[in-house]
């Protein structure tokens, strides 16, 4: 047999083990296909993955009963589609009606519009809002292929449109896909954090297909799935972390926790316990992440594992640096460091490298702090960490505006950026913005300082940052407060010091009143 002939065997076994266990659905299908009419009938079709689609889409152009229907597939793949109806419309003005055959559209790829993190995408909104215009300007049945999470985004945020005449039909993975799908993510892990924006998405989006699958398979309480559902679990909150969707990832890491508790996996739970205290971190609220980062290094410790130890330690002096005791973080830093020397991990200790610097600038040891970013940095070159080099970009930057060193600051600032974005990193993202911003302050460049903040402080506000956004509010407050507009100063250290006072950071909060003084009347 030659490989044409093998890919086509190969295929046509996936294809019949698809149908075989969806063989109510795809019926449901064919007779649905046979009684709409040409008026706007709108069909959504659950089907979780792209190789799954297509075979069911193919199963229908080949199916017998559908030989009188002429199938139109319309790929709307765009992240940035906005209008679909104007996008149907243009599609249909392309497409010649065959005579004598009914004229079914096919929707594929509405589910990277529809996206993942951000609320109220365009696309969902604008579909709401001219949902009986369809009537009109789309006079032919539509079906819609897409995942469930995307169904649940449809009914969240298109609710007009989802309670409209509709049929939802769900059909179900092969579990020799499924297995596959499986070992491709779950046991072949990679730091998001490092991968571009739309690999982050594209990750969510099989992660939470896997999980959907998962949870409806029959064997769920089988101690290897409910691993495998953990560790789904855990990896969803680790992208929705990376993408700055610390919520979601709470919720992710508390469902990992519940499942790695139930089937005593002590090292799944010393693993996701420190990622929640992680997210805690991010979202301002440091007494929860101590306390989850305590528990996860006390698992860590009791069971033996060195690299759980360690990666406790180091959030344990993140939290710490946070809250000015820097003594106590490098403390914590430097007990990390030695287990990762130990264990030989190049990653972990790239990574104590630059908080240690982060440390000891904060000290005002900068000669100290620039030795040991550069270390860190030129690890992370080697090992291509992406997302480690361009945090050590810009604590570089931070260290060389704090000695004064302006335009140094802002080329490798600017350098930690361009990564940033490239990876969709939007904690750094702001974080580089802001680095800027004062940068740009100190020169005495205000105006692009205010502009610089203000990006930072946009995107500290949709992720959630509160110490971030508080920092960004004091900064404009300065800014403005040096081009002599004190009103727009005045509101700005007000909002810092809101943010400063949830946060319990009190000697920020007397900056800001000391700040709010200096104005004067």
């Amino acid at each position: 047999m030659n490989s044409n002939n093998l890919e086509s065997s190969n295929y046509k076994q996936e294809q019949d083990s698809f149908l075989n266990i969806n063989q109510q659905p795809f019926n449901e299908l064919l007779t649905l296909i046979d009684f709409v009419d040409e008026k706007l009938n709108i069909a959504l079709i659950e089907v979780k993955f792209s190789q799954d689609r297509e075979l069911l889409i193919n199963a229908l152009l080949e199916h017998p009963e559908c030989s009188d229907i002429q199938f139109e597939i319309l790929d709307f793949s765009s992240p940035n589609l906005r209008f679909l109806r104007d996008e149907l419309v243009t599609a249909l003005q392309q497409i010649k009606i065959e005579p004598d055959k009914k004229l079914i559209l096919l929707i594929t790829g509405l589910e990277k519009s529809i996206g993942i993190v951000e609320e109220y995408p365009a696309v969902l909104t604008n579909l709401n809002f001219v949902r009986d215009d369809l009537r009109n300007s789309v006079c032919h049945p539509i079906f819609f292929f897409l995942p469930d999470y995307a169904l649940t985004r449809l009914a969240k945020y298109a609710p007009d449109f989802w309670a409209w005449n509709r049929k939802v039909l769900s059909f179900n993975t092969s579990r020799q896909n499924l297995i596959t799908k499986s070992d491709s993510i779950v046991y072949s892990y990679n730091d998001p954090r490092n991968l571009e924006l739309p690999y982050k998405e594209s990750r969510i989006e099989l992660l939470l297909n896997l999980l959907d699958e998962y949870n409806s398979a029959n064997e769920k309480q089988n101690k290897n799935n409910l691993s495998i559902i953990s560790n789904i679990c855990n990896q969803l909150g680790e992208t929705y972390d990376a993408l700055g969707g610390y919520k979601q990832a709470i919720n992710y890491y508390q469902q990992s926790i519940e499942i790695a508790q139930q089937i005593d996996d002590q090292d799944g739970e010393a693993r996701s316990l420190n990622n929640l205290g992680n997210a805690y971190d991010s979202l301002g609220e440091y007494s929860q992440a101590i306390n989850y980062h305590q528990k996860s290094l006390a698992i860590a410790y009791r069971i033996g594992n060195s690299q759980e130890e360690a990666n406790s330690l180091i959030s344990l002096g993140n939290v710490h640096n946070s809250l000015g005791e820097h003594s106590q973080a490098i403390d914590y830093y430097q007990k990390s460091l030695a287990i990762q020397q130990q264990i030989g991990n190049l990653y972990g200790k790239a990574a104590l490298l630059n908080n240690l610097g982060n440390a000891y600038h904060s000290l005002r040891e900068y000669s100290r702090a620039i030795d040991y970013h550069q270390q860190s940095l030129a690890i992370k070159q080697q090992i291509g960490d992406r997302y480690g080099k361009g945090a050590s970009l810009n604590n570089l930057g931070n260290v060389y505006h704090s000695l004064g060193e302006y335009s140094r600051a802002i080329d490798y600032l600017q350098q930690s950026l361009a990564i940033t974005q490239q990876i969709g990193e939007r904690y750094g993202e702001a974080l580089s913005l802001s680095n800027l911003g004062k940068a740009y302050d100190s020169l005495g460049e205000h105006s692009q300082a205010i502009d610089y903040l203000r990006q930072s402080l946009a995107i500290q506000q949709q992720i959630g940052d509160r110490h971030g956004e508080a920092d960004s509010w004091f900064n404009l407050g300065l800014a403005y407060k040096k081009l002599q507009q004190k009103s727009e100063a005045k509101t700005a250290y007000e909002n810092a010091k809101d943010l400063y006072q949830a946060l319990k950071l009190e000697e920020n909060v007397d900056d800001c009143d000391n700040a709010i003084q200096s104005l004067g009347e």
